[in-house]
């Protein structure tokens, strides 16, 4: 083994498992030198987890124990195996509930509790009409107010970073882009103000004349997506229209009509992306055609700013919800208590799956439930459908609400809008299990780090008092 080439042994273990890579390096000491590779071990590692590990001191016990020994014979373990190892060691931490927790008290009594990790070690939070800068990498500090908002918010805002240098906010249908040198900058520029139905960036003067003239029905009512630098939403304003922003310039490029032909089309339902990095979009327009709901579901292309050659459409006597998920080429839909796969590049109906009621993605897996109850995955890797089994499922309640992916093989349900479970899918690589992590308390629209080793709880509607949970 030793005497292979190192490109066919890369071959090879691009098929193995991390588990499987490990049991390879027992063999023998000759097996150990050949996968000791940091080639072979990099894939099953997260860049930004990876570098943050190999700088940041632990303040969960027990810490992180690297495996050399200075009297050793054997070679040392290469960069990104001990990567992978501190990696495992943080998962275990979730997994169990290990953590450190610190409260970061807001007097000031506000109604939107907005809060977002402007990078690891930075966390912005909402106190009134400004964005209060934390320094979270041991106990919070207060750094200051970098960001004076232009409007009170009398919604749950959105805030999303497009680089390491700028945000943006978006408050109602206005938009606000910030940049900036450092975080730590006392001020933060305001670049950019542009409306979701406008055609052009604004100046802040002029923001306000716009503010001051929309009606209370002028509002999104979901999260917007943002992939890089562009920006795509659509408002309760003209219902059948998607904007496309590229949020860097503050230029809009492009507005979006409605494809349907086949009747009236009355709204936009909703528009989902994909966990991993892509940029397709689905887009789901509802219509009422000869007494019945009708559902058209759309692959948008951010790429070429066109519609892809892919649509279903859905008929219902009554309006009921449907739901998306995309992962790689392949798209989900839930629609009257049926799942279906397709292959979306090539339009090709790959299963129909009856009695489902929701779904998500987790990493390389579409899971979905029956009665609320988790029951397969398809996943789009190996193209397999497999049961799902619940490993600790006598003590879990039955009903879930499927949410949404947090990082690597974690994933939430909740049964309402502020009480969450968290769920790990594949710690055994040989088989389809979930796992309940009861230990970990968590609420829908709370941020994790981009390291994933901190995570900000927001706080329930009559406490100022926001948690930072340290997994590191």
């Amino acid at each position: 083994m030793d005497s292979l080439p190192l490109e066919v042994l890369d071959k090879i273990a691009e098929h193995l498992t991390p588990y499987e890579l490990a049991a390879c390096s027992g063999v023998s000491v000759g097996w150990r030198d050949a996968f000791n590779q940091d080639s072979l071990w990099r894939p099953h590692c997260n860049k930004d987890t990876a570098e943050y590990l190999e700088t940041t001191e632990s303040r969960v016990e027990p810490s992180f124990e690297c495996p050399e020994f200075e009297d050793s014979t054997l070679s040392p373990v290469c960069r990104w195996r001990i990567c992978y190892m501190r990696e495992t060691h943080l998962h275990n931490n979730w997994r169990h509930g290990r953590s450190v927790k610190e409260n970061i008290s807001i007097v000031e009594n506000f109604r939107d509790k907005f809060c977002m990790f402007v990078s690891d070690d930075y966390v912005l939070l909402s106190s009134g009409k400004t964005l209060m800068l934390w320094d979270v990498r041991g106990s919070p500090v207060y750094i200051g107010e970098p960001i004076r908002l232009l409007f009170v918010s009398e919604e749950n805002m959105f805030g999303q970073l497009i680089n390491s240098n700028m945000m943006l906010i978006l408050q109602e249908l206005s938009v606000q882009v910030y940049c900036f040198k450092s975080i730590l900058d006392e001020s933060w520029e305001l670049k950019h103000v542009f409306f979701l139905d406008g055609t052009q960036s604004v100046s802040p003067s002029e923001a306000f004349s716009v503010m001051a003239v929309t009606t209370e029905d002028s509002f999104v009512n979901e999260d917007p997506i943002v992939i890089g630098n562009l920006f795509v939403h659509y408002s309760l304003t003209y219902l059948t229209v998607l904007h496309i922003w590229n949020v860097e310039e503050g230029k809009k490029l492009k507005t979006v009509e409605c494809k349907i032909t086949s009747g009236k089309c009355y709204k936009i339902c909703t528009i989902v992306k994909s966990d991993k990095p892509s940029l397709d979009i689905v887009v789901v327009y509802w219509n009422w055609r000869n007494l019945k709901d009708e559902f058209h579901v759309y692959i948008y292309s951010l790429k070429h700013l066109d519609f892809l050659p892919f649509h279903e459409t859905y008929d219902m006597n009554n309006y009921v919800q449907i739901g998306c998920v995309l992962q790689d080429r392949f798209l989900g839909v839930t629609v009257n208590e049926h799942l279906y796969i397709y292959n979306y590049v090539t339009s090709q109906l790959l299963h129909t799956i009856p009695t489902i009621t929701n779904s998500v993605t987790v990493d390389n897996h579409i899971l979905f439930s029956e009665q609320q109850m988790f029951y397969k995955s398809f996943n789009t890797t190996t193209l397999e459908i497999k049961n799902v089994r619940v490993t600790n499922n006598t003590e879990v309640p039955s009903e879930c609400y499927l949410g949404k992916h947090l990082f690597g093989n974690f994933f939430y349900t909740s049964d309402n809008l502020i009480h969450a479970k968290v769920w790990e899918i594949g710690r055994n690589p040989m088989a389809e299990e979930v796992t309940w992590l009861e230990h970990l308390d968590y609420i829908p629209h709370s941020d994790i780090n981009r390291s994933n080793t901190k995570l900000i709880v927001k706080p329930y509607v009559h406490k100022n008092d926001f948690i930072c949970e340290y997994f590191w």
